[in-house]
């Protein structure tokens, strides 16, 4: 799992190898990076950090979002038109299905580590 703050700065935290590649850090603009401890049973933590980072931060994406503005969630882009990244884009009435598995998004059942749903048929 990784959190990364608001000024760039990166922790990721728990057992293997760090998720990102430098491209990716460079993408999402992360200025230092620190490897936190691992820990046993990050199955335990994780989902209440993510729950805990999205209680705090969400609402005010939300808002930002209905204001007009573009909020970056990793290498995606999110607005009230839908959702891009570097190489596609799909607006919200293409996307039907939205799932995270084992640190991957699927949008439309298409799984997809670094990029946004491709546009359906």
């Amino acid at each position: 799992m990784t959190l990364i703050a608001p000024a760039a700065n990166a922790l990721n935290k728990g057992m293997g190898i760090p998720p990102l590649f430098k491209t990716d850090k460079s993408a999402l603009g992360i200025t230092s990076w620190v490897n936190g401890p691992g820990f046993l049973y990050p199955d335990l933590y994780g989902d209440h950090i993510q729950y805990c980072v999205a209680r705090h931060q969400l609402a005010g994406m939300v808002t930002r979002i209905g204001q007009g503005e573009s909020v970056n969630f990793g290498p995606y882009t999110v607005n009230q038109h839908g959702v891009s990244d570097k190489k596609y884009s799909s607006t919200w009435s293409e996307i039907t299905q939205f799932e995270l598995f084992n640190g991957s998004v699927m949008f439309n059942g298409s799984q997809h580590r670094s990029t946004a749903p491709e546009p359906g048929p």
